[in-house]
C-alpha cells in the first residue's frame, strides 16, 4: 500500500470532511486531492500535521508498519514537552550557571513554542527587567533566532561572569547593538557587537510563565 492510499483509508477513518482536512493543514482540497490520488507526494511537514490533526501514528503513514492510531494517552502526551531548568538567569548583575544545580522542570504545550528548538529554560533572578519580567518567573528561550529581527527583543545572553536577560537594541548604521534593562537607571546597558569577547547570544525570549506568589 502506497502512502496515497494509506492517506486515502485514514481519511475515511476520521470524522472530518477532506476540505476541513485541507483548511486545518493549510492546503487547498484540491492539493489534497493531488495527494489522495498520488499524482504528487506528500511532503513530511504534512505528514506531520496529519499526524498532529487525527491522531494517526506518523510511523504506520510512512511505511504501514504498527497500529493506525496513536493511544489517547500517547497523543496527549506528544503534544506537551518538558524542558529542564538550565539555571537561574539574571535580570540584573550576570549569574554564575552551575552545571550541576536542581531546579525542576516545567512541563508545557508544544503550542506554545511558536520558534522551532532547541528551547532553553531558565528561572528570573533580579529585579531589573521589571515589571516586564519578575524575579522568579520561568522564561522559555529559542535558539532558532537566525532569520528573526531582533531588534528591541528580549534575549537571553552567556557572559564570562554568568547568564543575563536584557533587551536588545540594534545600532545598524554602527554595526554594533546595545543590551537594556527596563530599570537602565541601576544597570546601564552594555554594547554588543559580534567581536564583543565573551559574550555570546544564547537564544531569544518566546515565552513568560508568571509565577505568582500567595
Amino acid at each position: 500500500m502506497e502512502i496515497s492510499e494509506r492517506l486515502k483509508f485514514l481519511l475515511s477513518k476520521v470524522d472530518k470532511s477532506q476540505r476541513k482536512i485541507a483548511n486545518d493543514l493549510g492546503i487547498s482540497a484540491a492539493r489534497l486531492n493531488n495527494y489522495i490520488q498520488g499524482t504528487r507526494l506528500v511532503p513530511h511537514d504534512v505528514l506531520s500535521k496529519l499526524s498532529n490533526i487525527t491522531g494517526c501514528n506518523p510511523g504506520w503513514l510512512l511505511t504501514g508498519d504498527g497500529e493506525i492510531f496513536i493511544s489517547p494517552l500517547a497523543h496527549a502526551q506528544e503534544q506537551f514537552i518538558t524542558l529542564p531548568l538550565a539555571a537561574d538567569i539574571a535580570a540584573g548583575d550576570p549569574l554564575e550557571a552551575l552545571p550541576d544545580s536542581q531546579l525542576g522542570s516545567v512541563t508545557l504545550p508544544r503550542t506554545l513554542l511558536h520558534l522551532p528548538p532547541p528551547y532553553y529554560a531558565f528561572r528570573v533572578s533580579g529585579d531589573s527587567m521589571t515589571p516586564e519580567i519578575h524575579p522568579a518567573d520561568v522564561v522559555i528561550v529559542s535558539a532558532s533566532y537566525h532569520e528573526l529581527d531582533l531588534q528591541n527583543r528580549v534575549c537571553a545572553f552567556r557572559t564570562p561572569d554568568g547568564i543575563l536577560l536584557k533587551r536588545l537594541y540594534l545600532d545598524h548604521k554602527h554595526r554594533t547593538g546595545w543590551l537594556y534593562s527596563v530599570n537602565a537607571r541601576s544597570h546601564p546597558p552594555l554594547s554588543y557587537d559580534k567581536d564583543t569577547p565573551d559574550l555570546h547570544l544564547i537564544g531569544v525570549l518566546i515565552l513568560l510563565l508568571r509565577n505568582y506568589l500567595l
